[in-house]
């Protein structure tokens, strides 16, 4: 099956491509934000069997009617093998796992038991920076995802035990806030980074 990515703005293209493990998306309403990262986050979990990958927004409504909406749009139908809404969970017929969450029920304590390649935080301006630096702490602590065969070449990572390394983000998308705001201090160009 060919795939052709058709991207509405250079943006979109920068931000699929990146491999920093941190990673940030911001700007104005409409911009494609969620389209672009849905696209990278359904590649990474159709491109790595058993890839576990957390999506979430601050509210459980907008996660429903906004970002979820935009990745079964991307998603082929025939791709998925279970969605329970209830428990928050979409699993792909490859075993890989998109873990769905409203973090405005959440604390520092319950997410400290998370167990993900990467995740992907919308609107993450709504959520404090204490929930970010646990959810960051909790990427790349699964360790079932594979590499397939095709991409095990010399050059492809791997990690100090010698098994091979699927590609682990920390992605959050905003819109435009404040210079005091946490988001702001950790990833603007313009700020002075500790």
């Amino acid at each position: 099956m060919e795939f052709k990515i058709q991207f509405r703005n250079p943006q979109q293209e920068e931000f699929f491509f990146l491999t920093n493990r941190n990673q940030c998306f911001s700007g104005g309403f409409n911009n494609g934000k969620t389209y672009v990262a849905c696209l990278k986050a359904f590649t990474l979990l159709s491109t790595f069997p058993k890839y576990r990958m957390l999506i979430a927004r601050q509210y459980a409504k907008d996660l429903r009617e906004t970002t979820m909406k935009t990745f079964f749009k991307i998603c082929p139908e025939e791709f998925i093998l279970s969605h329970n809404r209830q428990e928050g969970i979409t699993t792909l017929k490859n075993k890989s796992e998109v873990l769905w969450m409203h973090l405005d029920e959440c604390d520092e304590q319950s997410l400290r038991g998370l167990e993900i390649n990467s995740a992907l935080v919308d609107q993450a301006e709504e959520i404090s920076e204490a929930i970010y630096l646990v959810l960051d702490s909790r990427i790349g602590r699964w360790d079932q995802a594979i590499v397939p065969q095709h991409l095990r070449t010399k050059d492809w990572p791997k990690t100090p035990l010698g098994n091979w390394k699927v590609p682990t983000y920390n992605m959050v998308l905003c819109n435009p806030d404040t210079q005091f705001h946490w988001l702001y201090r950790r990833y603007h160009p313009d700020c002075f980074h500790l």
